[in-house]
C-alpha cells in the first residue's frame, strides 16, 4: 500500500499522454499482504484502485489496465513462490475484480521454475495459466520467463506465446441462432446418415472447428524438447524481419532533455 515517487511521476506523465498504465500489484501473501487469499486480493484491489484514482484525478479518461502478479512467499526462503497453487486462485480473483469495474486486466502470468527453455518447462504450470486465462485475463505477463522469472529466453517467449494462443482458443465465443442450429440441414441429412457429405459441412468447417498444430500437439503430449530449435528459428526471423517505426525526431530530442534534466537533478 505504497507508491514509489519516481514511478508515480512516470505514471502520471504516461496518463497525460494517453498511454495505458498497467498498475501491477505484486502483493506477497504473508509479507506485503495478509497471508489469506482473500486478504491478498483485497490488497491487490486497493493498490489498483489507488493507482486508477491518481491517474484519473490528473488525467480524466486516461486508459488503465488492472493488473496483479501476486503469490505467497516461500516460507522457507522468503522469495515469491511462482509454483504455489494459491497464485492462480489469487489471479482469478483479481480478474473478477477487474471485470466488476469494467477494466481490462493483466493478471495471467508465466513464471517458469525450470532453467532451460522448452515445452516441458511450461507443462507443469500450464494448468495454472489456463485457470487464470479462462477467468478472463486480457493480457499475460512474464512470457519467456525461466528460473522463477530470474531470467528469460527468446525461445521461451515464442513457446509461451504459442501456448497462450492455444489456451485462448478455448475461450472463443460461438453463435447461437437459427442459422447455426441448421435444423434444415438435419432434416436434409436424415436419421442414421452422415453430415460429412453435406455441402454445409464443406462450406463451414474451417470457420467452426479450431485446428491445432498437430506437430506441436504431439510435442506437448510427449514433453519433447524438439520445439526449442524451431522456436529459436522463429525468434531469429522475427528479430531480422520486424521493422519498428521510427519516432519523430522532436520526440527523441524531448526524451533526451528529460533524461539530462533528471541526471542533473540527482547530481550524477
Amino acid at each position: 500500500l505504497a507508491f514509489e515517487k519516481a514511478s508515480l511521476e512516470g505514471q502520471i506523465e504516461y496518463s497525460k499522454a494517453g498511454i495505458p498504465v498497467i498498475s501491477m500489484s505484486m502483493s506477497l501473501s504473508g509479507m506485503s499482504s495478509p497471508v489469506t487469499t482473500c486478504g491478498t486480493i483485497v490488497n491487490i484491489n486497493a493498490e489498483n484502485l489507488a493507482s486508477l484514482t491518481m491517474s484519473q484525478a490528473l488525467a480524466p479518461g486516461a486508459p488503465s489496465i488492472y493488473s496483479s502478479e501476486s503469490a505467497p512467499i516461500d516460507m522457507t526462503t522468503g522469495v515469491m513462490d511462482y509454483t504455489s497453487h494459491n497464485l492462480p486462485l489469487i489471479s482469478a480473483g483479481a480478474s473478477q475484480m477487474a471485470k466488476r469495474y469494467g477494466l481490462p486486466s493483466m493478471v495471467a502470468n508465466w513464471g517458469i521454475e525450470t532453467k532451460n527453455p522448452g515445452i516441458e518447462a511450461t507443462f507443469s504450470e500450464l494448468m495454472a495459466t489456463t485457470l487464470v486465462s479462462t477467468s478472463g485475463s486480457d493480457l499475460i505477463s512474464g512470457a519467456g520467463s525461466l528460473d522463477s522469472a530470474k531470467g528469460a529466453s527468446l525461445e521461451q517467449v515464442v513457446i509461451d506465446s504459442y501456448l497462450w494462443e492455444d489456451i485462448r482458443s478455448f475461450m472463443r465465443s460461438y453463435e447461437i441462432s437459427d442459422s447455426t442450429a441448421v435444423t434444415e440441414v438435419v432434416k436434409a441429412v436424415g436419421h442414421g446418415n452422415t453430415f460429412l457429405r453435406h455441402m454445409h459441412t464443406a462450406k463451414n468447417f474451417k470457420n467452426e472447428i479450431i485446428f491445432r498444430d498437430q506437430k506441436k500437439k504431439s510435442w506437448q503430449a510427449t514433453m519433447s524438447t524438439k520445439m526449442t530449435p524451431e522456436a529459436k528459428e522463429i525468434a531469429k526471423r522475427i528479430l531480422s524481419e520486424h521493422k519498428v517505426p521510427s519516432l519523430d525526431k522532436s520526440i527523441l530530442e524531448k526524451g533526451d532533455r528529460l533524461v539530462d534534466d533528471h541526471v542533473r537533478s540527482i547530481g550524477a
